[in-house]
């Protein structure tokens, strides 16, 4: 199906078999009826939304062009940085290991602790996976929280030593990320106007940009900052202006001192900050994304489609049954919310299973 191969390109892992969903309860279904939030935080079927933008991708779209009464335009999809070009790893081992963030991880999620100092919660804040807001990292000791609260099952404990350590959001496996107290870079003014988050220096925050193209850059101080950015697609580098000044980011890991302050900023992967630029809309489902290169770019399987994102190569097949043929349903419970029926649509097309039952 198209919604695989987006995936095998979004991970770059061409081994994928499917898509996973939801594994954690969100309905009254036997199935999750979402894809899955531990591999899809950014996306927009995923099981939760929060703080964190959710995404139109070409994994909703690819969804709804293999029920085969869809056609989508795949141009206008947005490539999920959340685990983008991580390889198989992402997808197989676990987020966290020992509690260290392992390669295939940086970017998606973290390790510092939000716990109570001086009977307040404190936490370490970082930039979110789409690089356009910044947040403290859920992860929490669950001992320190009521009863309410269920700690990790066997399965999500990254930590060996202290196994209550996990985070707050449970549909993510437990894995945390940074989606505490979130703010956009176009809120990071009026949360600096009332002290909710912290100041970075005066000359620092006076370089520091709120427009439509601010972008968050992780620092070596207490909170990253946004930054005027621009994807350049032609050199395949992150251009940044910073207090007049222009650099480059060439490269992940990079580092730039902000001028005339002691603030050092990082340039994250440019596959995170510009996904679009690496295979646009994942290929469409209908080539391969080569990330060998620099530029990773598509191999479309129709080698006619001259096309960045394969867009122009695919044919609609309808399903071989009608919706209506595939359940079976009591003639006095036909009707299905919107919400469940995406949900049960989902299960039919990523694992042709069915519930037993369907209310």
């Amino acid at each position: 199906p198209t919604v695989t191969q987006v995936a095998r390109n979004q991970f770059d892992c061409q081994r994928l078999s499917g898509v996973p969903l939801e594994n954690q309860p969100t309905n009254e279904d036997c199935y999750g009826s979402h894809f899955e939030e531990r591999y899809f935080f950014t996306e927009n079927l995923s099981a939760i939304l929060g703080g964190v933008p959710e995404l139109l991708s070409s994994l909703t779209l690819g969804l709804l062009h293999d029920s085969g009464w869809y056609k989508p335009d795949y141009s206008v999809a947005t490539v999920s940085p959340f685990g983008h070009g991580a390889g198989c790893e992402f997808v197989e081992e676990p987020c966290l290991v020992e509690g260290n963030i392992p390669p295939y991880s940086a970017g998606s999620f973290c390790n510092t602790e939000y716990k109570v100092v001086n009977g307040k919660f404190m936490g370490k804040f970082g930039c979110d996976p789409t690089h356009t807001s910044m947040g403290i990292c859920d992860l929490v000791d669950y001992t320190t929280l009521s009863s309410a609260y269920v700690s990790p099952p066997d399965e999500f404990r990254y930590y060996p030593d202290v196994p209550t350590r996990g985070a707050l959001t449970d549909r993510v496996d437990y894995c945390p990320t940074y989606s505490i107290n979130t703010a956009t870079c176009q809120e990071v003014p009026g949360r600096l106007e009332k002290f909710l988050i912290p100041p970075l220096g005066y000359f620092a925050t006076a370089a520091e940009s709120s427009g439509e193209n601010s972008r968050c850059f992780n620092t070596d101080k207490e909170r990253p900052i946004c930054l005027e950015a621009e994807c350049d697609e032609v050199n395949y580098v992150l251009n940044v202006k910073v207090a007049g000044r222009d650099l480059t980011c060439d490269s992940v890991g990079q580092t730039h001192l902000i001028p005339e302050t002691d603030v050092t900023f990082e340039c994250p992967d440019i596959r995170h900050i510009c996904p679009n630029m690496a295979c646009p809309s994942n290929c469409a489902g209908n080539g391969i994304c080569d990330f060998s290169s620099t530029n990773p770019t598509c191999n479309c399987f129709d080698e006619a489609d001259s096309t960045a994102g394969c867009t122009k190569s695919f044919n609609n097949v309808p399903p071989e049954s009608g919706w209506n043929d595939s359940m079976t349903q009591d003639s006095n419970s036909s009707s299905m919310s919107s919400r469940k029926g995406v949900g049960i649509f989902l299960h039919f097309l990523t694992t042709g299973l069915w519930c037993s039952t369907i209310t």
